[in-house]
C-alpha cells in the first residue's frame, strides 16, 4: 500500500511541473487559437521565413497533447528554419518547445539536449525570466530521472533568475512561479529522504498561496504533497484537513482527476486510521469520478486501494473484482507503455539522426574555423614580421626611394632631351636631303643645258660630255635618294613596313612618291626634287591612286598617306 501511495504522490507532484511548462511554452510560442488545419493553410500562403517559423511553433503547440510525433516534427522544422535565418529569438523558443515535447514523450535525454541548447543561446541575453524557465525545465527532467542532486542545482538557479527578473521589474515574483518552485523543492527533498526540508518547502508554498493567491491546481499539489508527509507521520487530522482544502480547490476549477486524487488520499488516510467504512465511501467516490476518464494509471491506483480495503475487511468477492480491474488496468498501461516505447524509439532514432547531422555539420564548421584561425595567425605573423622589418628599414628605404626618384627624374629629363635632339637632327637631315635633291635638280638642269650644247661640239667631245652628264646624273640622284631613304626611315620608322604589308605590288619609284606625299610635298615640289616634269609627277600620282584603290573616292593621296 505504501509503495502505491508513493508512486501516486510522485505522479501527482509532477503534474505541476507539466502545468508550469505549458505556461512557459505558450508564452514563448504566442497565444495561438487557430486550429491545425487553418494554420496549415496559412503556412502555404506566407512568404517570409520568420512567419513560417512562428506557424511551425504554433502547430507544435497545437499537436503536443494529441500527436507527439507531429508536434516534435514541427518543432524541429522551426529549429532548422530559425537556424537558417539566424533568428536567435525564434530558435530559443523552438528549442524549448522541442524539449517540452520530448519530456512529455519520455525522451528525457533529448529533452535535456534541447534545454541545454536553449540555455546556451540565451545565457548572454540578460533575460532572467527566460533563463529561469530554462533551468526550471532542466529541473523537471532531472526529477523524472530521480536525479535529485542536479534537480536541486537547477531549481535554485531557476529561483535566482526569476527573483532577479522580478526585482528588475520592481514587483514580486509571479504566484505560479513561486508555488511551482516550492512544490518542486519539496519533491526534491522528499526524493532525498529529507522529510523536514520537504515539509518546510511545501508549507512555505501553502502559506504563500493563502496570503497572495495563485493557480488552484498548483496549490492543490502543495496541499496533497504536504498532506502525504503528515500522513506518514501519522498526523492524520492535519493531513485530512489539507486533503479537504485541496479537494475544494479542485472542485472550484472542475478538475475531476484532481478531486478524485484528494478523495483517494483521504480514503487511504482513513484506512490507516482503521475507519474502513469512511475509507470505502471516499474511494468509491473517487472511482466514480474517474470512471469516465482515460486516466488508466489513476484507475489502477484506486482499484489497488479498494482491493487492499476489501481484502483487509475480508470481502472476498469485492476484493477479487478489484484485483481483476487492477490487472486489467495494468495490462492496458503495459499496452500504452509499449506503444509509447515504440513512439519514443522511433522519434529517438529520428532525433539521433538529426543530432548526427548537426554534429557532422558542427565538426565541419569547427575544422573550417580552425583552418581559418591557423591561416589568420600565420598571416598575422607574416604581416607583423613585414611590419617590423619595414619599420626598421623605413628611414633607409625612404632615403633610397628619394634618391632613386631624383635619379629617375634626371634620367627621364635627359632621355627626353636626347630624344628631342635626335628627332631634331633627323628632321634636319631629312630637310638637308631634300635641299640636296633640289640642288641635284639644279645640276640636272645644268646637265640638260650642257646636253643642248653638245650638238655644237665635235663627235669626240660630245661623246665625252655625254658620258660625264650620264655619270653625274646617275650618281647624284642615286646617292641622294639612298641618303634620303635612310633619314626618312629614322623619322618615320614603320612607314615603309606598313606600306609594303598593305600594298606589296608597289614599285620602288611609287614607294618614293609615297614617301614624298607622306611629307606633304606638292607635285611641284616633287617635280623639282626628282627632276621630273610636273606632268610626269601628275601621271605617277594618278597611277598610284589606282593601285591604292582611291580612284573613285574623294580622299587625297596626302591624307591617305597620313593614315598609314
Amino acid at each position: 500500500m505504501n509503495n502505491n501511495l508513493k508512486q501516486q504522490c510522485r505522479f501527482c507532484g509532477l503534474l505541476v511541473i507539466l502545468v508550469f511548462l505549458a505556461i512557459g511554452t505558450n508564452s514563448a510560442a504566442g497565444q495561438a487559437s487557430q486550429r491545425p488545419d487553418s494554420l496549415k493553410q496559412l503556412l502555404q500562403s506566407v512568404v517570409h521565413d520568420s512567419s513560417r517559423v512562428a506557424i511551425y511553433l504554433r502547430l507544435s503547440v497545437e499537436y503536443q497533447l494529441s500527436d507527439y510525433k507531429a508536434s516534435l516534427q514541427y518543432a524541429q522544422r522551426a529549429i532548422e528554419l530559425a537556424e537558417k535565418i539566424d533568428d536567435r529569438s525564434y530558435l530559443s523558443s523552438a528549442l524549448r518547445q522541442a524539449g517540452t515535447v520530448c519530456q512529455r514523450i519520455g525522451l528525457t535525454g533529448q529533452a535535456t539536449t534541447f534545454y541545454l541548447r536553449y540555455l546556451d543561446i540565451i545565457k548572454d541575453s540578460g533575460d532572467d525570466k527566460a533563463l529561469g524557465y530554462g533551468y526550471f525545465n532542466l529541473c523537471a527532467v532531472r526529477l523524472i530521472l530521480e536525479d535529485y542532486e542536479d534537480a536541486e542545482k537547477y531549481i535554485h538557479k531557476a529561483h535566482k533568475h526569476l527573483q532577479a527578473y522580478a526585482a528588475s521589474k520592481r514587483q514580486p515574483m509571479a504566484a505560479n512561479e513561486v508555488l511551482s518552485i516550492y512544490n518542486n523543492m519539496g519533491l526534491i527533498y522528499s526524493g532525498k529522504k529529507d522529510t523536514i526540508r520537504a515539509a518546510e518547502a511545501f508549507s512555505k508554498g501553502i502559506t504563500h498561496y493563502r496570503e497572495a493567491g495563485g493557480p488552484p491546481m498548483t496549490a492543490s499539489q502543495l496541499l496533497y504533497n504536504y498532506g502525504n508527509i503528515l500522513q506518514k507521520q501519522q498526523q492524520f487530522a492535519a493531513a485530512l484537513a489539507l486533503f479537504e482544502e485541496a479537494v475544494a480547490l479542485e472542485h472550484s476549477i472542475n478538475h475531476a482527476v484532481g478531486v478524485a486524487t484528494g478523495l483517494m488520499y483521504q480514503g487511504n488516510t482513513y484506512m490507516e486510521m482503521k475507519d474502513f467504512a469512511m475509507a470505502e465511501k471516499l474511494l468509491q467516490q473517487a472511482n466514480q469520478l474517474v470512471s469516465s476518464q482515460d486516466a488508466f494509471s489513476f484507475k489502477k491506483y484506486i482499484s489497488e486501494a479498494l482491493y487492499e480495503l476489501y481484502k483487509t475487511t475480508q470481502q472476498a468477492d469485492s476484493a477479487l473484482l478489484y484485483l481483476d480491474l487492477t490487472n486489467l488496468y495494468t495490462e492496458q498501461l503495459k499496452l500504452d507503455e509499449a506503444r509509447d516505447q515504440l513512439l519514443r524509439q522511433e522519434l529517438g532514432e529520428v532525433f539521433d539522426q538529426k543530432v548526427d547531422q548537426l554534429q557532422q555539420t558542427s565538426l565541419s564548421r569547427q575544422r573550417m574555423y580552425k583552418r581559418l584561425l591557423v591561416l589568420v595567425v600565420v598571416a598575422a605573423g607574416i604581416l607583423l614580421m613585414l611590419y617590423l622589418y619595414a619599420r626598421r628599414k623605413s628611414s633607409t628605404m625612404l632615403l633610397e626611394q628619394q634618391l632613386l626618384k631624383s635619379a629617375a627624374s634626371k634620367i627621364e629629363m635627359e632621355k627626353s632631351q636626347l630624344q628631342n635632339e635626335v628627332e631634331s637632327k633627323d628632321k634636319e637631315l631629312v630637310t638637308k636631303s631634300i635641299k640636296e635633291m633640289q640642288q641635284n635638280a639644279l645640276i640636272a638642269d645644268i646637265i640638260q643645258q650642257i646636253s643642248a650644247e653638245q650638238q655644237k661640239r665635235n663627235p669626240d667631245g660630245e661623246k665625252r660630255l655625254d658620258n660625264i652628264v650620264s655619270n653625274l646624273n646617275v650618281a647624284s640622284i642615286d646617292q641622294l635618294w639612298n641618303e634620303f631613304e635612310v633619314r626618312f626611315q629614322q623619322v618615320d620608322v614603320d612607314f615603309y613596313k606598313r606600306l609594303q604589308q598593305k600594298f606589296p605590288t608597289l614599285t620602288p619609284n611609287e614607294r618614293k612618291l609615297c614617301a614624298f606625299l607622306r611629307l606633304n610635298l606638292s607635285s611641284k615640289d616633287i617635280s623639282s626634287i626628282t627632276g621630273q616634269s610636273n606632268h610626269s609627277v601628275l601621271v605617277a600620282r594618278t597611277r598610284l591612286r589606282k593601285k591604292l584603290g582611291l580612284t573613285n573616292t574623294d580622299m587625297g593621296l596626302v591624307e591617305f598617306m597620313a593614315l598609314i
